[in-house]
């Protein structure tokens, strides 16, 4: 390039700067907004203005655009003189009054003088994280259950508000308030709660002076109730026996919803007397049987059962038996007493 074209060329930037900078009228700055806010919350920004060329009389807007939503958040007429600036501070909160159900990615559009300038992008929710501790793993009926919790919105805030902590299955519900972020409350278990496990939901919320939800959320937990023995009970198929029949019978274990448990019990058979004919491990809903010999004393016998601090006991009575056996032994003819008691009669 030769010195004329290259003094050409410097002229004609210096034209479009000159020109360039004839159409810069405005100047506006936008603070630096936070990334995240909570309905509700605090939102202060300042708008920094200023006219480098000439004096200048204008409406400053400033919208927040929230997808397909615009707000109006600031209208004012601001009068400038040349290479004068001026801050304007706008603080509100982000109530229902203002922003309504907006939310979501936001930014700041203002405008002034034909100028527009955009913040970078921040986000409105309306959620709470909620979190909820139960002291303990596994809660036996008619126990007390401590159980604290948490809530916190988007930006660590101290979190003022209401908490709802239901139970399914037991029909338990809580309503309480939070402060500074923390809650706590107690509550029994039913004794007889059935065993398993229970779905423990909790929900956080706050409200504006209206009286509307504006920010909520929800977790859950699982409460596990365990079964305990209750009660014993032996069912037996007959009152009164003799050795031509079986005594079946069957130790039931119910727990605190009388819902029957499969475990291991103690039996002990009593003759009339008192005296431990049998002892031995049974398990419990399964049907067992006891067989007697012809010759077994007759009256009231006795079966007992245990499981842990529970005991059951039955009585079933034992019929008088009458019966001879015959055999023959050559020319001798054998009468025998198989029966339980002294016979007298004619042979």
């Amino acid at each position: 390039m030769n010195m004329r074209n290259f003094k050409r060329g410097l002229f004609l930037a210096a034209i479009s700067l000159i020109l360039f900078s004839s159409l810069i009228s405005a100047e506006i700055i936008i603070s630096q907004p936070e990334s995240i806010y909570n309905k509700g919350d605090m939102f202060e920004i300042s708008i920094d203005v200023s006219s480098p060329l000439k004096d200048t009389n204008d409406f400053l807007k400033v919208n927040m655009i929230c997808g397909d939503e615009t707000i109006e958040l600031f209208k004012s007429p601001v009068s400038l003189k040349k290479e004068e600036h001026k801050t304007v501070q706008i603080s509100t909160a982000l109530g229902r009054f203002l922003i309504g159900s907006a939310q979501g990615e936001c930014r700041l559009k203002a405008e002034y003088d034909s100028e527009i300038a955009e913040s970078i992008s921040f986000e409105v929710t309306s959620s709470v994280d909620v979190s909820l501790s139960i002291e303990g793993v596994v809660f036996e009926p008619g126990k007390e259950v401590f159980v604290s919790g948490e809530a916190k919105k988007s930006k660590e805030l101290p979190f003022e508000g209401f908490v709802e902590v239901s139970v399914e299955g037991i029909e338990y519900n809580f309503t309480g308030t939070i402060t500074t972020g923390k809650f706590s409350f107690n509550f029994s278990i039913p004794d007889d709660a059935p065993a398993g496990e229970y779905k423990v939901e909790e929900r956080a919320y706050e409200k504006d002076s209206f009286g509307d939800i504006i920010n909520e959320g929800k977790n859950s937990n699982v409460l596990k109730i365990k079964s305990v023995v209750k009660g014993v009970e032996i069912a037996l198929s007959d009152q009164t026996i003799n050795p031509e029949k079986e005594l079946s019978y069957t130790i039931v274990v119910y727990d605190q919803s009388k819902k029957t448990i499969e475990t291991d019990v103690s039996v002990s058979l009593y003759d009339p007397n008192g005296e431990i004919v049998k002892k031995y491990i049974a398990r419990s809903g399964i049907a067992n049987t006891l067989s007697f010999e012809s010759n077994t004393t007759p009256g009231y016998w006795n079966i007992k059962t245990k499981n842990g601090n529970f005991e059951k006991e039955r009585n079933f009575y034992f019929e008088e038996y009458r019966k001879l056996s015959y055999k023959l032994i050559g020319d001798i003819l054998e009468i025998r007493n198989i029966g339980n008691v002294p016979f007298s009669g004619p042979i």
